[in-house]
């Protein structure tokens, strides 16, 4: 079995490295320190597809899903805590998309997967 990276994914983890090294890992101390949600990093991070809904669409694109476990590596590397405030966040798009109602899912889908809700 070869467990080598193909070149999407070689790219994916230096973006993912990238965003953990010049947006998880300068913002780790204060958040930590004040005991804060990093919600400027939660944004940031959807903002530049790294979950929410585009998020969601590469998964079902990745049926071996190996970019969740490249972006969790990577992220953790940055920030244990705030890699897990990231994957966090949008926990509950899930539960919304396969139990709500059509107006639920209207009102509080964009909601979690845009991280409207700050």
């Amino acid at each position: 079995m070869d467990f080598a990276l193909n070149e999407e994914q070689q790219e994916f983890k230096q973006r993912a490295r990238n965003f953990a090294r010049e947006v998880i890992r300068p913002a780790a101390r204060k958040h930590d320190e004040e005991e804060s949600i990093p919600w400027d990093v939660i944004k940031e991070a959807r903002k530049q597809g790294f979950g929410g809904l585009e998020g969601i669409q590469r998964s079902a694109g990745d049926p071996e899903g190996q970019l969740q476990v490249i972006s969790a590596e990577e992220f953790h590397w940055g920030c244990a805590g705030i890699a897990l405030a990231i994957s966090g966040s949008g926990l509950a798009a899930a539960g919304i998309a396969s139990s709500g109602t059509p107006e639920q899912i209207g009102q509080w889908g964009p909601r979690v997967l845009r991280g409207g809700w700050r």
